[in-house]
């Protein structure tokens, strides 16, 4: 398959499968986390792109894999190798947990950085957060959106 059928094949199995699982489109936000990477570190800009090339399209079109795993690990292993931190999962009720290797569908997951100045990034939401994730969002991820 080409690189256009790939991407276009990857495209619409990952719209499919957020419909599904009625969550947010995540890749938005890890176009920002690319954009950022791209201006402060173009090695790891090139390494986050060859990963995605090589390993996150393909998983998708061709072999089957669940997009949605496939795009929350990618934005996991962007924003680990951005700058240290820890994941975190909000459930519905806003109990917060550590998340080292899994999301759970409608939850929304945060990568919390180490040092309290940088940004909450968020990886992963629901289509429609509870009010108690809508507050969590509010709270830690939208004041600092200039920030990462």
């Amino acid at each position: 398959m080409s690189a256009t059928g790939l991407s276009e094949q990857a495209s619409r199995l990952t719209e499919e499968a957020l419909t599904a699982a009625e969550m947010a489109d995540p890749r938005p936000l890890y176009r920002e986390l690319l954009r950022a990477l791209k201006a402060t570190d173009g090695e790891r800009f090139a390494e986050a792109t060859e990963r995605f090339q090589s390993a996150v399209l393909p998983a998708i079109a061709e072999d089957g894999a669940d997009p949605v795993s496939e795009w929350v690990g990618y934005g996991r292993w962007l924003a680990a190798r951005s700058r240290a931190g820890r994941f975190v999962s909000v459930d519905a009720t806003g109990r917060a947990t550590d998340s080292a290797d899994s999301h759970t569908p409608g939850d929304v997951l945060l990568h919390v950085p180490d040092e309290a100045k940088r940004r909450v990034f968020l990886l992963a939401s629901p289509a429609r957060p509870s009010p108690a994730q809508q507050a969590t969002l509010e709270l830690l991820v939208r004041p600092t959106a200039a920030r990462f």
